[in-house]
């Protein structure tokens, strides 16, 4: 082709037909710049392609991650509802903490601090952000809630921490009290006062932070804007489930 082209411009010139030359040579060098702008175009297709079909993955994994991370943080909430509303009973219904209510109350208190935390699937947000890739997501209000996912994760994990620390206390309370399971039950001695004093203060500092994480007094909402994120980024990543 490029041998076709340089046999007319040599005929042309030695006709000496420069007018009709230099159109030519115009007429080539148009040519040339519409097949490097279609060449670009079609480039540019390809890329395109390739970036969508990458989006639509990465949004399919989140997808699904999210679906599982509901579940988990449902269950998780129901959880502290629970404890809460045993801790809010003891401390209404049942303290002070009386020889007579020893047994029921140490029956059920520990229940009151297990732990439960929440651990979502962060793997695909994390893989798609550390690509340097997030550029794809074309939806902006997608895009802005995938990048504030582990700062609002982060914010409600400090409620959690809370819990785990007084758990961490009410074992301190059954390691440092060797007779804590014998009181009133094996033998006949009362309960000592700052046993008591310290158990209906820890469940009452238990209940306050149950309180808190489960949005109970609207003090601290972690919880509740992390339930609505979530159930944001599912909502927008729909399109991009495996189903579809």
């Amino acid at each position: 082709m490029i041998k076709f082209f340089r046999k007319i411009r040599q005929k042309l010139l030695a006709e000496n037909k420069f007018t009709k030359y230099l159109l030519y040579a115009i007429g080539e060098i148009v040519l040339v710049m519409l097949g490097i702008l279609l060449a670009l175009q079609v480039n540019n297709a390809n890329e395109e392609r390739k970036n969508r079909a990458l989006e639509r993955a990465f949004l399919s994994d989140i997808h699904q991650d999210f679906l599982e991370n509901k579940s988990q943080f449902e269950d998780r909430l129901q959880t502290f509802r629970n404890q809460y509303q045993l801790a809010d009973s003891l401390c209404r219904q049942v303290f002070p903490i009386t020889d007579n209510n020893w047994k029921g109350v140490k029956k059920v208190y520990g229940g009151v601090f297990l732990p439960s935390t929440f651990d979502p699937n962060r793997s695909s947000i994390n893989a798609l952000i550390s690509s340097g890739r997030i550029d794809i997501i074309q939806n902006d209000s997608l895009k802005k809630k995938i990048l504030v996912w582990n700062d609002k994760y982060e914010d409600y994990k400090e409620s959690e921490y809370a819990l785990l620390k007084l758990w961490d206390n009410w074992n301190e309370i059954m390691i440092n009290e060797p007779h804590f399971d014998d009181y009133r039950d094996y033998t006949n001695q009362s309960i000592p006062l700052n046993l008591k004093l310290k158990l209906e203060k820890l469940m009452r500092r238990r209940r306050a932070e149950l309180g808190l994480i489960t949005s109970k007094w609207k003090v601290n909402q972690e919880s509740e804007e992390l339930l609505l994120l979530i159930n944001s980024i599912i909502s927008l990543t729909e399109p991009y489930s495996i189903k579809n």
